[in-house]
């Protein structure tokens, strides 16, 4: 029993369910919050977002395409911007896990990105938004062996579904716990639209800082982690 216990100590917080959970949950928010704070507009949907630039050039709406198109390229530009900041961390022998500083900088990030009044143009910050949701997307990309996404939800929802088969394939307790825990994952990021839409609502530009503290806490978590495994 001992040996068991001291295995599930040794599992690194980002592949944890909690963990993985409340990054979601930062995916949610910041739908929530550009919603609110910047005309209605979802800066983390880019299934939508290349279904309209599709539409749009069909009907020779340029222009119109053009907004769709910008924040798919920002969140292209993120998924990149986050192997950089690893190859750059692994290259130069950081201590610890790279996912940590990632962390912190996206904190610094959303923390900056609350500084905007909302006069300032909305392109810009729903794109800032849009790349830092792409940077999270590269961060975790798995939960207990099966792959996962914090920023997106189509794939999750493709494997709550298989789960759910899995129940009935295997009917056992293993197979309807793992599918409990998937389904907490997945709308979790539904979960998190709600504080970020009623939050934005009360503090508006300013309710991104929730965000930046959690993101920060999730860095600290993981530094609390690698601090005890390496006093073993």
């Amino acid at each position: 029993m001992k040996n068991k216990n001291k295995s599930k100590e040794n599992i690194p917080p980002w592949e944890k369910p909690l963990f993985l959970m409340i990054v979601t949950f930062v995916g949610g928010y910041m739908n929530g919050y550009t919603y609110i704070t910047r005309h209605n507009i979802l800066a983390n949907m880019h299934t939508a977002n290349m279904s309209k630039l599709g539409i749009n050039m069909a009907l020779g709406n340029f222009n119109e395409a053009l907004r769709y198109f910008i924040p798919i390229i920002a969140c292209i530009l993120g998924a990149a911007f986050s192997e950089l900041i690893k190859s750059i961390l692994v290259k130069y022998k950081h201590i610890g896990d790279w996912r940590k500083v990632a962390l912190f900088i996206e904190s610094i990030g959303l923390f900056f990105i609350g500084l905007f009044p909302t006069s300032f143009p909305d392109l810009i910050v729903t794109n800032l938004v849009s790349f830092f949701m792409g940077y999270q997307l590269c961060l975790f990309r798995e939960c207990l062996g099966i792959g996962f996404n914090t920023t997106i939800c189509t794939g999750n929802l493709r494997n709550v579904g298989q789960l759910l088969y899995g129940i009935l394939n295997e009917k056992s307790i293993a197979s309807i716990k793992k599918l409990l825990i998937f389904t907490f994952l997945t709308f979790s990021f539904a979960i998190g639209t709600i504080p970020g839409t009623l939050i934005s609502l009360t503090i508006n530009t300013k309710s991104v800082w929730i965000c930046s503290f959690i993101l920060l806490i999730q860095s600290f978590w993981i530094n609390i982690y690698e601090n005890k495994n390496s006093l073993k």
